[in-house]
């Protein structure tokens, strides 16, 4: 319950702002299951 009263006393978040956070944050798991690809394809180059 408690989770839900904190959820109540917070603002509302601006839906652009939690979209943004969303972005970046897939972005940086693309990027981490890129890396080692990346990395093999220059080793083997």
């Amino acid at each position: 319950m408690s989770g839900a009263a904190r959820l109540r006393i917070l603002p509302p978040q601006e839906p652009w702002e939690g979209d943004m956070r969303r972005r970046q944050g897939l972005a940086a798991l693309a990027l981490l299951a890129m890396a080692p690809g990346l990395a093999l394809a220059q080793g083997a180059g």
